[in-house]
């Protein structure tokens, strides 16, 4: 799906680069659910089954250091099967497993999205998220640089150093400017982000190939 990997194939095999494309993904989330909620610059999101690999114990030790002068911040967490943190700090809420209902109220109500992957050879949850309205934090890896644009549309992570993410939040999550960005966008998002999108984009691939 994405340009990441389309790099790695051309690089690690020497396939030509006319024989790889990137067509990317659409959200899997129903767009007639985005209404978003009276946000209040507070709330951070994070999904991922894969808590670990997905960057999650760097995002709630971050929440713990804003959470000393933050006293009102609230981490939802969304994905395992079972609650990764023991004896969690107040603000932080474990969510479990969500359906697609379930996720839309929870990128309805919050206010940024977190998840800075060890491994994301995609990450269709950022694109969600983006079509939410609002702004990322990943890490500057794999394919989260393609979707996160630094100070357009969120923030990247470039040290696995929990004060640096912390720092990252408290300028994201307060930022109006990028907020209104994603927003701005959503529209474009959707569209680009669709599986019919995607579809299209490989039947001119193939249509292109065919008249060779």
């Amino acid at each position: 799906m994405g340009e990441w990997c389309k790099e790695d194939i051309i690089n690690r095999c020497g396939i030509s680069p006319d024989k790889v494309h990137a067509v990317g993904g659409g959200i899997n989330l129903d767009v007639n659910l985005i209404k978003p909620m009276n946000r209040m610059n507070n709330k951070i999101l994070f999904v991922g089954k894969d808590f670990k690999r997905k960057g999650g114990y760097i995002v709630y030790e971050a929440f713990k250091l804003l959470r000393r002068e933050i006293q009102n911040l609230e981490l939802y967490v969304a994905g395992p099967n079972s609650d990764p943190i023991d004896s969690p700090i107040n603000g932080y809420y474990y969510m479990g497993y969500c359906d697609y209902k379930q996720l839309s109220t929870l990128f309805n109500k919050c206010d940024i999205f977190c998840m800075p992957s060890y491994f994301e050879a995609y990450g269709l949850v950022f694109i969600e998220a983006l079509c939410y309205g609002l702004p990322c934090i990943g890490r500057n890896v794999y394919e989260m640089p393609y979707f996160i644009k630094e100070g357009e549309n969120g923030y990247l992570l470039h040290n696995d150093n929990p004060h640096e993410l912390s720092l990252l939040i408290r300028k994201l999550i307060n930022d109006k400017q990028i907020k209104q960005n994603v927003l701005s966008q959503r529209d474009e998002y959707i569209k680009e982000y669709s599986w019919d999108n995607v579809a299209l984009k490989i039947a001119n691939i193939i249509d292109k190939d065919t008249n060779y």
